[in-house]
């Protein structure tokens, strides 16, 4: 008897041991696949509004309807454009390409900006290829708006434009250079460069994008060109005959850079 029992209390230490070997393999299985699958940060905050209108077509003109099949502009247009998908600034064309800016309510707004007009620019993963401001000109000089109708930046620029898959900060042109502001207004690169290249999108087009810019100034012999971030910070000086940043699989990238031939990396 002393024996039996001796044999089950070992085949139930043995159980119990396989047991807690399964557990651990199951927790360790648990955590690779949360390692692997776990969501992303991006580098950029972006605020997300559910779409309440759409553009309503008729007989070759244009309105606006709200999500529930209302009318809120009257198909009156040739073209309608609406910044953002949520909020009512609707900017309505007619057939001389004039632009009145309208509400839900189908009043004019800003009026007292001349020349609005929205910012266009791509996009990758957006319904909307347009960007929450508008442009306005006043003396030759360009500015933008928010759509709240709150001027963030200054008519003092030859050019403002979107910078494409980006979609926090646009690309203004003062005095035959280049710079950056963002959607407040806040200078994010002063403008001293000769151009500016959006380098937002990866080929591994299922992972997030760690945004920056290839800046690029003339040199004695020619171009050359360095690399910044999104919020300005330059990681790579501008002095390199060429520079690429390479995205990998994860939330991380490096910079290959070129001189007098050779190629090296930033990290």
């Amino acid at each position: 008897k002393i024996r039996k029992k001796i044999w089950v209390y070992r085949d139930s230490m043995e159980k119990n041991k396989k047991r807690a070997i399964i557990a651990i393999l199951i927790i360790i299985v648990l955590i690779i696949c949360y390692m692997i699958f776990k969501p992303k940060k991006n580098n950029v905050v972006e605020e997300i509004h559910e779409n309440k209108y759409l553009i309503l077509q008729e007989a070759g003109k244009e309105g606006v309807i709200d999500t529930k099949g209302n009318v809120v502009i009257d198909p009156d247009y040739t073209q309608i454009i609406v910044p953002d998908l949520a909020k009512d600034v609707f900017c309505a064309y007619d057939e001389e390409k004039n632009i009145k800016v309208l509400n839900s309510k189908k009043e004019n707004i800003f009026n007292e900006y001349d020349n609005l007009e929205p910012v266009e620019g791509n996009r990758k993963d957006t319904e909307n290829q347009y960007r929450p401001v508008l442009r306005f000109k006043k003396d030759d000089k360009y500015g933008l708006i928010n759509l709240d109708g709150k001027e963030i930046v200054k008519p003092i620029y030859d050019e403002i434009k979107a910078v494409d898959n980006d979609f926090n900060n646009y690309k203004v042109k003062k005095d035959g250079k280049y710079g950056l502001v963002d959607n407040s207004g806040n200078i994010i690169l002063k403008e001293e460069y000769t151009e500016i290249k959006s380098n937002n999108k990866s080929m591994w087009e299922d992972k997030n994008v760690q945004n920056g810019y290839k800046i690029i100034k003339m040199g004695s012999n020619g171009p050359i060109e360095g690399f910044a971030t999104e919020k300005g910070k330059i990681i790579v000086p501008v002095k390199y005959e060429s520079v690429e940043k390479q995205e990998i699989p994860s939330e991380d990238y490096f910079v290959v850079v070129q001189e007098q031939g050779k190629k090296g990396l930033y990290k």
